[in-house]
């Protein structure tokens, strides 16, 4: 995993964001965490490296870097992620690096069509009762928490496993809308979950791969922007079947202009122009 893949993201962003945040994600520490004793050793190691490169570069440049120009000049919801991921690094370790990976993806993913989202890390950890959520909204107003109730890591006929236990929970319907584990295997799938393919962290990004798509989903289908956006599409469509699509059209008009020897005319199924005839299009 790239730990600090989005530590200096914010310098090469030139979007200018606004207060009005969408969607609101908050993604919360692993609430219990389990292991095989002969992942020990290889999960220490991780630890040791993790903390040597937060010393050397979190706490020497993170008070240069909330200081600078190109800070403060970042949208705000972009400085509000990079403050809470540094903060977060400060005291993490392997286990956490999976709600690293999860806060990553998910600004990747969101940002392109949605400049404002804000993604937030906090290390509250919570055991996924009614009860937990509500007091995380009354405390970050957040509409989407993305909690990790269990991650283990296991050997099933000598090969390496992570079960993650997600939830996704949803302010605005009061209620968890995904509970779910997501098993995943020691190989290097590539592209964006790409891994040594010998580590435990390829477990974990193979088994993250199949959250993520399904946590950015549910946010996504009932995003308000995207629904209106929907509704429109189809709206356009029926008009276009019911009141274009059908109607009778003259082949030789595009006959005239269109080069028999590029296009053969024969094969249009539909003919839509202006009104003064200026423009075209056909359909083949």
């Amino acid at each position: 995993m790239k730990y600090f893949s989005l530590f200096f993201l914010f310098l090469a962003i030139t979007i200018f964001g606004q207060n009005n945040f969408e969607p609101q994600i908050l993604v919360l520490s692993p609430y219990e965490t389990k292991y095989e004793k002969s992942f020990e050793k290889e999960i220490i190691s991780f630890n040791n490296s993790l903390k040597s490169k937060i010393n050397e570069k979190l706490d020497k440049n993170s008070d240069v870097l909330f200081a600078s120009e190109e800070f403060e000049n970042q949208p705000e919801n972009l400085k509000i992620y990079t403050k809470s991921l540094i903060d977060f690094q400060k005291d993490s370790d392997f286990f956490k690096q999976t709600s690293v990976l999860t806060s990553d993806f998910l600004l990747y993913r969101f940002v392109e069509r949605f400049p404002n989202v804000l993604v937030k890390l906090s290390p509250e950890k919570i055991s996924g009762k009614p009860e937990d959520f509500k007091k995380l909204y009354e405390e970050h107003k957040l509409q989407y928490v993305v909690n990790f109730k269990k991650i283990e890591f296991y050997k099933e006929k000598g090969k390496k496993y992570a079960d993650i236990e997600l939830q996704l929970f949803d302010d605005n319907k009061n209620a968890v809308v995904i509970e779910q584990s997501y098993k995943g295997e020691l190989y290097n799938q590539g592209f964006e979950f790409s891994c040594d393919g010998k580590s435990l962290q390829c477990c974990i990004n193979n088994a993250m791969s199949k959250a993520i798509d399904d946590i950015v989903r549910e946010i996504a289908i009932n995003n308000p922007a995207l629904k209106n956006q929907r509704n429109l599409s189809e709206t356009r469509f029926q008009i276009l079947e019911e009141e274009y699509f059908n109607k009778k059209f003259d082949k030789n008009f595009v006959e005239k202009i269109v080069n028999e020897k590029d296009v053969e005319t024969k094969d249009i199924f539909q003919l839509l122009k202006n009104e003064d005839e200026t423009k075209f299009v056909a359909f083949f």
